[in-house]
């Protein structure tokens, strides 16, 4: 990205929200700019490393409950 770059939006945060938001404009055919503080996008979707080497996600119990929301069906996101 550089200095003469122009948006239609900027979105900061690469959660859930920010990710979905993004991916529903983009769709409808605005530019748009996703901003993650963290070198991986995922919020509360992230995976930490509780010991050297071994990584989990501590937020695997809820995502099955992404595929029952509204903006999954209306984006066709494939599982």
């Amino acid at each position: 990205m550089n200095k003469e770059e122009r948006y239609d939006f900027v979105i900061v945060g690469a959660g859930p929200n920010g990710t979905a938001l993004a991916a529903y404009l983009a769709k409808s055919g605005q530019s748009v700019c996703l901003l993650e503080e963290r070198p991986e996008a995922g919020g509360a979707c992230e995976n930490t490393e509780v010991i050297p080497g071994v990584r989990i996600d501590p937020h695997t119990t809820y995502m099955y409950l992404a595929a029952q929301t509204p903006s999954h069906t209306a984006l066709t996101i494939e599982r």
